[in-house]
């Protein structure tokens, strides 16, 4: 009732509660599409504690070309991290885009190797005596 006299109703608090919950439920929702597009698209975090340590034996591509003399630059990925590491050849010129092979470390410049030029070792036959 309402009218002279009557104070009017106050207004219960459920009409803001249902805006709360509608954008909450949101919320979830666009995590959870988010979560799935980067699980569909392959996308990970890397690990960002790489040590020089690990890049012996990671194969690559040349990004800038190198000789022994002249410094270029390799991209590798290492522990799920994608680097561009300054590079320089064993021997001879690596050009652009040649797959190559991380031999050593040598004051933070990783020493390269054409992966053509690896030679793989066979694995001796096992001994059933």
């Amino acid at each position: 009732m309402s009218g002279p006299g009557v104070p009017p109703r106050s207004l219960p608090q459920a009409p803001l509660v249902l805006p709360v919950l509608i954008g909450l439920a949101l919320t979830v929702v666009l995590v959870a599409l988010g979560l799935l597009w980067r699980a569909a698209m392959g996308m990970r975090h890397g690990n960002s504690l790489v040590n020089i340590d690990d890049l012996p034996g990671q194969v690559g591509h040349v990004r800038l070309p190198c000789t022994p003399h002249q410094r270029g630059l390799v991209r590798l990925t290492v522990r799920g991290s994608l680097m561009d590491v300054p590079a320089y050849s064993t021997a001879g010129p690596l050009r652009k885009g040649l797959p190559v092979i991380v031999v050593e470390v040598r004051g933070g410049d990783a020493w390269l190797t054409a992966l053509s030029q690896v030679r793989t070792v066979p694995f001796p036959e096992p001994n059933h005596d």
